[in-house]
């Protein structure tokens, strides 16, 4: 599926890549963090069509984890494949490292598609940014805005779009399978209270078990990718020291049968131990949400990032080799 956007990618055509999304409820967050979310296939496509004139080539890849829905064959509605990668922009020789994140889903025809694809540089590539000509943020007294989904048009079934027999077979066997409860996109919002909430315990297992076992998480002040239940519990073991209380100042949602997502721009206010306020931290955050018979609906990936005005205020990553729970008090 990577390599199906990849190959879109390298025809410089705007509309090749597009078809790679879903038509509606697809969302890019732009390697460019200072650029608003792109929603729906023309927003999509607009972007590329400009991202493209740089004529950018993936120039290598280290993938970190690939995961599957893991229902029985044949069953699947969900993958999501995350890892590293270097851009080089063959019209004027400049190249970044950036970690990426790809969230696929079967569309109607069965056909697997792009829902979600957000690509953050990594830090010492920041300064290739331009500089901002206004804040991506919105208010945070505004409202959130949501996704809302219209009746969705009929996908293209060629195979140029990565269709087959046997995919759109398996689609077609997907929506005979049990269907998870059904939730609104007001409950997908409250999910992220619900979080932020289990932060407030200051009990670390509190916050993991927000998490499915096979979750992966992309958090902005650790270079490790947390791609198993402990890491993420001993990521938040050092995290909750910080007392970190996180805002929704926008907020994407997209409800779909077997999976949610919940997709914007929060703002963290980290206190010491006194309750005084010591830093204003403002990140891109996604969710995937994903049915968990056992549990309910939970955390199936979670990537952030931090927006570059807030670099100092992030101070050093969590998984220096000389940090321990000092840093946060």
């Amino acid at each position: 599926l990577f390599q199906l956007l990849q190959d879109a990618w390298e025809t410089g055509d705007a509309d090749s890549v597009a078809r790679r999304f879903l038509e509606y409820e697809s969302l890019h967050l732009p390697l460019d963090v200072y650029e608003a979310p792109k929603r729906g296939y023309q927003e999509i496509r607009d972007h590329f069509e400009d991202f493209l004139s740089g004529e950018p080539a993936i120039t290598s890849i280290n993938r970190t984890q690939i995961s599957i829905d893991p229902s029985m064959p044949g069953h699947q509605s969900w993958a999501k494949d995350v890892g590293t990668l270097q851009i080089t922009f063959k019209k004027d020789q400049t190249s970044l490292k950036a970690r990426y994140s790809l969230d696929y889903v079967l569309d109607e025809d069965g056909v697997w598609k792009i829902l979600q694809f957000q690509v953050t540089p990594l830090p010492q590539d920041w300064d290739q940014l331009h500089a901002p000509d206004r804040s991506l943020v919105a208010d945070s007294e505004s409202s959130l805005p949501g996704i809302s989904l219209p009746e969705r048009s009929k996908m293209s079934n060629n195979t140029e779009d990565g269709g087959s027999a046997t995919e759109r077979q398996q689609g077609t066997k997907q929506r005979q399978a049990v269907l998870p409860p059904t939730v609104t996109e007001e409950q997908v919002r409250g999910w992220f209270e619900e979080w932020n909430n289990a932060m407030a315990t200051g009990d670390p297992k509190v916050v993991a078990d927000r998490y499915v076992p096979s979750a992966v998480m992309l958090p902005t002040i650790s270079d490790k990718p947390r791609t198993t239940p402990q890491e993420i519990l001993e990521f938040y073991q050092l995290f909750l020291w910080s007392r970190p209380r996180a805002k929704a100042l926008q907020s994407y949602v997209t409800v779909s049968t077997h999976y949610c997502k919940d997709v914007g721009v929060l703002e963290y206010v980290l206190k010491d131990s006194q309750g005084q306020i010591q830093q204003r931290i403002r990140e891109r955050y996604s969710f995937l949400y994903v049915y968990d018979e056992a549990g309910g609906w939970k955390i199936a990936h979670h990537h952030s990032s931090v927006m570059p005005d807030s670099v100092q205020e992030a101070g050093r990553r969590i998984d220096d080799e000389d940090n321990d729970s000092r840093f946060f008090q």
